[in-house]
């Protein structure tokens, strides 16, 4: 399981606009494949460090699911909606990720995820990225797998957070 991390940088006044055209036609479109889904859309608040940014994680059953996801924004049905899209941003950045052996969620049951682009209840989220020294990946993910994890495992009624992905 791949998971494709998007991050359009959006024209303030396009927001609105940028998420229902997420909405009413990328997810659907893409919930018309039975190898990717639009698994989370993350929205900053204004005001916040990031504002104007609506995050996306595509959850994409394996390479070959991701070339054809490719081929399709490419050449395929969703090359206009890339090109209204791109009316609407300033630039995206993007990354194909994989989750660690020790990750509370290491595939997806693509079969759960709604493809009619519906809006769920609102939830707090917290993305957390770091960036290892040099050569010391391997030394990090085994920090966080066994000290800042375990912090996040052990919920009560007052805990804020849960460790979705890793």
């Amino acid at each position: 399981m791949l998971f494709v991390h998007e991050t359009p940088k959006l024209h303030g006044r396009h927001e609105d606009v940028c998420d229902a055209h997420r909405r009413d036609r990328l997810i659907p479109a893409i919930g018309g494949d039975d190898d990717a889904r639009v698994a989370w859309v993350l929205r900053m608040t204004f005001g916040t460090n990031r504002s104007y940014e609506l995050t996306t994680l595509t959850a994409v059953r394996d390479g070959s699911a991701y070339e054809r996801l490719c081929e399709r924004f490419q050449t395929g049905d969703l090359r206009a909606w890339a090109a209204d899209a791109d009316r609407m941003r300033h630039e995206v950045a993007g990354r194909v990720l994989r989750a660690v052996p020790w990750s509370p969620l290491v595939t997806l049951d693509l079969g759960t995820v709604p493809v009619d682009g519906a809006e769920p209840d609102p939830v707090l989220f917290m993305e957390d990225t770091a960036w290892p020294y040099e050569a010391k990946l391997d030394e990090y993910l085994a920090a966080a797998r066994d000290h800042y994890a375990p912090s996040l495992t052990h919920q009560t009624e007052r805990s804020l957070l849960s460790m979705v992905a890793v």
